[in-house]
């Protein structure tokens, strides 16, 4: 039922080859072949035959004539380099081909499928039309019709009679053949659902276009157009307009400036290219536009974007990058669909925080532009996979930043960063990082935990040393002198680098091996209220495993627990009693070189415990050390607190704690400015 004998160097057939009846499939492509067999008429149940290679195979054009199609019943449904010779007269044709290819063919030949009732879609792209040299009758009934690329149809660069008499055609690509004009007779065919006059040299379009209101999807991208026509927004079947690349010179006003004020009656749009034009605005209406999924406006001119935009529920992606955008409005974050933002290479100085909302974003790009910060709750766009802030001046990161543990391509490449975050570990499904162009001079250790980073980008910082586990990332094939360069590394030294990755792990494996082994020591206090899941942390993180702590088993006093993390990492884990009896005896073990947890009972917390619960330790802390410590504020019993109930109590204590801090700034200032009048 299928043979395939393609891409050999096969120069004849055997006449036998036209016993298997049965056939249905048979690919000659790319031989040596001069001529068929005589008998290919007698493969009566062929439907697919590819003779195609014009550079291998030498078949002349007339390889089946009609008279040999004739033979039976011939279900040829796809002729791929097939050429039909001019029928005599009263010649009839009882074949049942519907699909033609004769791309690249045309050579002094008559293009005459009249004969062919059957036909109902045709290719002849790349094959030099011209009615002035060739006859070309076709069959009424085609429903699809490919002619692009025939750019040597160039008799006035007039739009193809014969195409407008094909009145049944339902699709219509003649892209690329030089055009520019289009017939009016084009609102004739009322079928039309697809057309594609791209990359022509089209300057206006006929009114009469907008006659043929099938049409559902519009190609005009790379032409010359100035405008649309006036009644464009007549084709109310639209769902897919690109009119991208029309623009003569970037310098003239001779491109399509604006789009009509009622596109908004075209409701069933879902795709809209208009990149590379000269769009200072968008009309209103354009939020009339509901089932729009795609928009695309790159590399206009555009300031300002209407608030009506903030309606297009269904709207999935949205490409403003190379605008004049000094402001993105608020009523974006109503778009809960969009999966993907651009709005690099404008003149943003801040992203709104209602950003924040659109919970289903996976891309976003925001590089190129004059940001000093990010929204402190970037870290809610849980579903982000791609964030590109190359090109800003951010000189730190929120620290929500670290909740973005799904990200796969991280680009925070030419700012003014001078560090990045410790919790570098979280973002595991990592496989792009690139920092390049800040200020950097340590990598964090938990670097090397990015097992699927696949590329990293150091260059132009000030980093004197990779960590000693670098080697641990075995999928960072790509990286040596290049990805280092313009950072004054010592270790590894330089030549290191120019061996690749490869001897970057040997360097640091025989490093490893030549001195002492060194066991980093962290002191970690615990503390909080009584049953507040001290004790019960403690275990979890030593153990590996949660269990709930007895009453007759609660801390009196305190207890140390040596653990390891990693392997690597000793910590000392200082468990206090939460009795006030004990509070007095804590500070005695308060130093600068330990990380704080202070623990809450979320499920028992409520917002007069605060005090109790958190500001009390905060204060025990500042009133002891002199520097800021590492502190963090650990919630526990959250498995019995609804998601919502978990939410609003932690953003309680972070709203209070941030109170606090406020509150401290604003009395030091008020010593501070008595002290100034005192000396003054």
């Amino acid at each position: 039922m299928h043979l395939d004998l393609s891409k050999n160097s096969i120069e004849d057939l055997p006449d036998k080859l036209c016993n298997i009846t049965s056939l249905k499939w048979l690919s000659l492509q790319q031989n040596k072949l001069s001529s068929l067999p005589e008998r290919i008429g007698n493969l009566f149940s062929l439907e697919y035959l590819d003779a195609y290679g014009r550079d291998e195979n030498l078949i002349s054009p007339v390889v089946i004539a009609l008279e040999e199609l004739q033979h039976g019943v011939v279900k040829l449904q796809c002729g791929y380099d097939l050429f039909i010779i001019n029928p005599p007269d009263g010649f009839t044709y009882n074949g049942d081909i519907i699909k033609m290819d004769l791309s690249g063919l045309g050579d002094d030949q008559i293009l005459n499928l009249g004969v062919i009732s059957t036909l109902q879609e045709l290719s002849v792209a790349f094959y030099d039309l011209d009615p002035k040299s060739y006859e070309i009758e076709l069959p009424g009934n085609l429903m699809r019709m490919n002619i692009s690329c025939n750019k040597y149809y160039n008799i006035s660069q007039d739009f193809p009679k014969f195409v407008c008499q094909q009145t049944a055609l339902q699709e219509l690509n003649i892209s690329n053949c030089n055009l520019v004009n289009v017939s009016e007779e084009i609102g004739l065919m009322v079928n039309l659902t697809h057309l594609d006059l791209s990359r022509n040299k089209i300057e206006d379009l006929p009114d009469e276009l907008c006659n043929i209101t099938s049409l559902r999807c519009l190609s005009l991208q790379d032409n010359k157009l100035s405008n649309l026509p006036v009644r464009i927004s007549n084709l109310l079947s639209l769902e897919y307009l690109d009119v991208s690349f029309n623009r003569l010179d970037q310098y003239k006003a001779n491109a399509i400036q604006s789009l009509p004020d009622d596109i908004g009656r075209m409701k069933e749009l879902k795709y809209i290219n208009l990149s590379s034009n000269s769009l200072n605005s968008l009309p209103q209406s354009i939020g009339y536009l509901q089932e729009l999924e795609e928009l695309i406006l790159e590399h206009n001119q555009i300031e300002q974007l209407p608030d009506s935009i903030g309606t297009l529920k269904k709207l999935s992606k949205l490409r403003l990058s190379a605008n004049c955008l000094k402001a993105v409005p608020k009523s974006l974050c109503n778009l809960l669909c969009l999966k993907e933002i651009y709005l690099s290479c404008n003149s943003l100085v801040s992203i709104p925080s209602s950003i924040c909302r659109l919970k289903y974003l996976q891309t976003l790009d925001i590089s190129e532009n004059s940001l000093t910060e990010l929204p402190e709750k970037i870290g809610d766009l849980l579903s982000l996979i791609v964030l590109n802030l190359r090109s800003n001046q951010l000189k730190e990161l929120p620290s929500s930043f670290t909740r973005l543990v799904n990200l796969t391509s991280l680009n925070i490449s030419s700012n003014y960063l001078k560090a990045i975050p410790e919790e570098m570990f979280e973002f595991g499904n990592l496989t792009e990082f690139n920092i390049a162009g800040n200020k950097i001079e340590t990598l964090p250790n938990t670097i090397c935990e990015l097992q699927n980073l696949e590329y990293l980008s150091l260059e132009e910082n000030n980093i004197t040393a990779l960590p000693t586990q670098f080697g641990k990332l075995h999928k960072l094939c790509q990286f040596g002198k290049e990805q280092i360069y313009g950072n004054p590394i010592e270790q590894p030294p330089i030549e290191v680098f120019e061996q690749g990755m490869e001897g970057i792990v040997a360097y640091f494996e025989e490093l490893n091996l030549s001195k002492a082994i060194e066991v980093p020591r962290v002191k970690a206090l615990l503390l909080g209220e009584v049953a507040a899941g001290k004790t019960s942390l403690c275990n979890a993180i030593r153990l590996g495993k949660s269990n709930l702590t007895d009453i007759t088993d609660r801390t009196a006093g305190i207890e140390v627990h040596p653990t390891r993390l990693q392997d690597s990492i000793q910590v000392l884990m200082h468990d206090f009693g939460g009795h006030k009896i004990y509070h007095l005896t804590h500070q005695f073990f308060f130093s600068k070189a330990a990380l704080y947890l202070i623990v809450v009972d979320l499920e028992a917390f409520i917002s007069s415990s605060f005090d109790a619960a958190v500001k009390y330790w905060l204060n025990v802390i500042k009133t002891r050390l002199d520097s800021k410590p590492v502190l963090r504020i650990v919630a526990t019993h959250i498995d019995r607190c609804e998601p919502e109930e978990i939410e609003r109590k932690a953003e309680l204590i972070m709203q209070k704690t941030k109170q606090i801090e406020i509150a401290e700034v604003e009395s030091l200032k008020k010593y501070l400015s008595e002290i100034d009048d005192v000396l003054n």
